[in-house]
């Protein structure tokens, strides 16, 4: 009978020690892995955390991805949170849709032709924040 590590290391490609280790099964919307284990299904980072450190993530604790990968189950690229500290980290690496902006500067870029990434750096928000205001999911208000 196979093991449940050994199941579970069928579906990470590995490159280096400090590569990501990507995770080939089943992924969410979101990009992240999706592992059964005991007819559960159970992030597949959430699990490498647990089997590398041989410990249980406490009750309100997140696995968080130091390489901003959601298919990544490195556990060197692991570390455990607070929701909190994920949100943190979130709008630190600038991927948070949060983004604050005047009407003034949706207004530049709503009218620019300039690429996302181009008016991400430009006004120091995420590449979501510029998206969602050019597919007018966010500022509708705004012409």
């Amino acid at each position: 009978m196979i093991s449940i590590q050994d199941r579970f290391f069928k579906f990470v490609v590995k490159k280096g020690p400090n590569d990501c280790w990507l995770w080939s099964g089943v992924k969410d919307t979101s990009g992240y892995g999706k592992f059964s284990l005991y007819a559960k299904r159970v992030g597949s980072h959430r699990f490498s955390y647990e089997l590398a450190t041989n410990q249980k993530i406490p009750s309100g604790m997140v696995v968080m991805h130091k390489c901003d990968n959601p298919s990544c189950v490195n556990p060197n690229h692991l570390t455990i949170g607070t929701f909190s500290d994920n949100a943190i980290d979130m709008v630190k690496k600038n991927r948070s849709r949060i983004c604050f902006l005047t009407e003034k500067q949706v207004k530049a870029i709503k009218s620019s032709n300039l690429s996302v990434k181009d008016l991400s750096k430009s006004f120091e928000v995420s590449t979501s924040c510029i998206r969602d205001i050019k597919k007018k999911r966010t500022w509708k208000h705004i012409e």
